[in-house]
C-alpha cells in the first residue's frame, strides 16, 4: 500500500484510482486577480492535485495588481501561502488559503470497526489533499477488515485496514500437501491466526509434530515440500 495510482475501475471485487496531472476546478475564482493567483499557483501542486479554491485574508484596494505568490515556494505542501500586491501606495503582502484536494477512495456508505469490506464499499472521491492522511490507498481487496469505523464520504487508509484472519489458533485447517507431482490432502491443527498468503505453524494432532503451512483461503492452507523431505512422515495424521 504505497504510492497512489487512482484511476476509477472496479472489477473482481478491487476498486482502483487513477489522477489526472494537476488542474483548477471549474472556474470558482471570484475575479480575475483570483484567477491569476490560481493560474500561478497550480504548477505549485504535486501532480494529481486539484486547486478547488482560494481565499484571501485581505481586500485589495482598487487598481491592485498581481505581482508575485508564494514566493520562495517551489512546492504548495501546505493550504497557507502569501501573496504580493502591487497597488497604488506600495507592494501589500496578503495572506491567503487555498483549497486543494486530491483523488481518493472514500466510503461508499457507513462502516464499522471488525466489518469485512471489499471494493464495492469504496468508490472514488475528492478529499482534501492536506487534511487526508498519508497513506491513502489505491485499491481494496476482499480480504480485509476495517479496525476503526468509517463514515460515508471520508477516505479509507492502510492504517485503517488489515487482512483478514483466515485460519484462527486451536482450529483444524484443511491442508494440501504436495512434493513434486505427489498431492494429498489432510488436516491438522493451527498453532496461530493468519490471513491469506501468510505462513501458520502447524500441528500433527498424530505426531505432535510441527511443520509450516500457508494460508489460502478460509480453513484451507498449503505445504510444498522439498525433494529431500517426506509428505507421509511430516504432514500425514
Amino acid at each position: 500500500m504505497a504510492a497512489i495510482r487512482l484511476a476509477a475501475a472496479a472489477f473482481a471485487g478491487i476498486v482502483a484510482l487513477s489522477i489526472a496531472p494537476a488542474a483548477i476546478a471549474g472556474s470558482d475564482a471570484a475575479d480575475p486577480l483570483t484567477a491569476q493567483i490560481a493560474e500561478r499557483l497550480a504548477p505549485r501542486l504535486t501532480d494529481g492535485l486539484q486547486l478547488k479554491a482560494i481565499t484571501l485574508a485581505c481586500k485589495p484596494p482598487p487598481g491592485a495588481t498581481l505581482k508575485e505568490v508564494a514566493p520562495g515556494v517551489p512546492r504548495l505542501s501546505s493550504p497557507a501561502f502569501t501573496v504580493e500586491l502591487s497597488t497604488p501606495g506600495g507592494t501589500l503582502i496578503c495572506s491567503a488559503q487555498a483549497q486543494v484536494e486530491r483523488r481518493a477512495l472514500v466510503a461508499a456508505r457507513d462502516l464499522g470497526a471488525g466489518q469485512e469490506v471489499s471494493g464495492n464499499d469504496f468508490r472514488p472521491g475528492w478529499v482534501d489533499a492536506f487534511a487526508s492522511p498519508p497513506d491513502l490507498v489505491n485499491a481494496i481487496d476482499s480480504n480485509v477488515t476495517l479496525i476503526a469505523p468509517i463514515r460515508q464520504g471520508d477516505p479509507v487508509s492502510a492504517s485503517m485496514l488489515r487482512k483478514t484472519v483466515m485460519v484462527r489458533q486451536g482450529e483444524m485447517v484443511s491442508i494440501t500437501v504436495t512434493n513434486g507431482g505427489v498431492s494429498l490432502r489432510t488436516h491438522l491443527k493451527a498453532e496461530g491466526d493468519g490471513a491469506i498468503g501468510e505462513y501458520v505453524t502447524m500441528e500433527n494432532p498424530t505426531s505432535g509434530r510441527l511443520i509450516t503451512a500457508q494460508v489460502t483461503g478460509k480453513d484451507s492452507a498449503h505445504i510444498e515440500l522439498s525433494n529431500d523431505q517426506q509428505v507421509n512422515d511430516d504432514a500425514k495424521p
